[in-house]
């Protein structure tokens, strides 16, 4: 029968995504930790994703589709014919992370908060000298303790718009250079590149940790987890480039 893409306005903007951003999200959903061909994956042997020769824009619904599927209930999406909405594998990803956030502010405002406490998870894991470069990137005080960094990030969130797109970007990065062992797209031109070889080794080191925990290191949530913050960042770079 094949996968099909539940109509999600969340997702909608893949469409305008760059393919090398879109190969990230390609190789989260068919690749298991040892780099082999994921088991449950489907889209990898869709007709329309071979046919579409590594052209992945042509293709974005049904990469969408996949993280569809691997968001829900595998009876349920039989049952249904497709997986769920992004929002509540979004959801469902920030409530395993124990990140507090309201159900009914948009996908966007609860990527934030999932970004928040991502940077406040792994502020502990960092070296002194990570630190420094952290606190130069973002502006924050070298001597901030956890409490006092959530803070200012909060502050951040609320008063510099930029602020979000310079965390997914760097997120994202240690998230795909832990798991796949390479960055995301083309970084030229935006500041925090030059900090990327600094912090994406310390934060990729606890990226990998993360995965060791029992209730998320069950093979939904190795895809899930990525994913979600590689959409956040691809999401918000568009915003930034006007292209969406």
């Amino acid at each position: 029968m094949g996968i099909k893409f539940r109509d999600d306005p969340d997702l909608q903007f893949l469409a305008h995504a760059k393919h090398e951003d879109l190969q990230i999200l390609v190789d989260y959903l068919t690749k298991d930790k040892d780099g082999e061909k994921r088991y449950a994956q489907e889209l990898l042997d869709e007709e329309r994703f071979i046919g579409a020769t590594g052209k992945l824009t042509k293709v974005w619904d049904l990469i969408a589709a996949e993280l569809q599927l691997f968001g829900g209930d595998a009876i349920v999406n039989q049952l249904r014919g497709n997986g769920v909405l992004y929002k509540e594998v979004l959801c469902d990803v920030c409530s395993h992370l124990e990140v507090k956030f309201d159900k009914l502010q948009s996908a966007y405002q609860i990527e934030d908060k999932l970004i928040e406490k991502l940077l406040e998870k792994f502020w502990s894991e960092l070296s002194l000298e990570s630190r420094n470069e952290f606190t130069k990137e973002f502006g924050l005080r070298p001597d901030l303790q956890t409490n006092d960094l959530l803070t200012q990030l909060q502050k951040l969130f609320r008063e510099d718009l930029g602020f979000s797109y310079r965390a997914s970007v760097l997120l994202a990065n240690s998230f795909a250079f832990a798991l796949l062992g390479r960055g995301v797209g083309s970084l030229v031109g935006f500041g925090i590149s030059r900090y990327l070889s600094v912090l994406a080794g310390p934060l990729g080191i606890a990226i990998s940790a993360l995965f060791t925990i029992g209730s998320i290191s069950g093979p939904a949530y190795r895809v899930t987890i990525p994913c979600v913050m590689q959409i956040a960042y691809m999401r918000r770079a568009l915003a930034k480039s006007d292209r969406y």
